[in-house]
């Protein structure tokens, strides 16, 4: 009787021991899933982001007016591009339905 507890009591532990290998491997897959989709977030986001180049923080007046230029021209051409890709869409929604 005692040599079938001990059997018994040893099969518990290893399956135990199997079961608390696998909590610990799918706890640390489940992190890895978390850091690469914090990692892809953070990605598509910074994918629309618009870098302006050569700001300078303190503005004096004259480059306050070039600065507004410089927007100004900036605001025009991407207005332009956002109208052309607008009519663009309208046109293969035409063709294509």
């Amino acid at each position: 009787m005692q040599n079938g507890k001990k059997w018994l009591k040893k099969h518990v532990d290893e399956s135990l021991e199997k079961v608390a290998d696998n909590i610990l491997e799918v706890r640390s897959s489940l992190q890895e899933m978390s850091i690469q989709t914090a990692e892809q977030r953070d990605k598509k986001g910074r994918r629309n982001n618009l870098i302006i180049y050569k700001i300078p923080e303190l503005m004096s007046q004259g480059l306050r007016t070039e600065t507004k230029r410089m927007s100004a021209t900036a605001y025009n051409c991407l207005t332009t591009v956002f109208m052309y890709a607008k009519i663009q869409r309208k046109t293969l929604c035409m063709f294509s339905g």
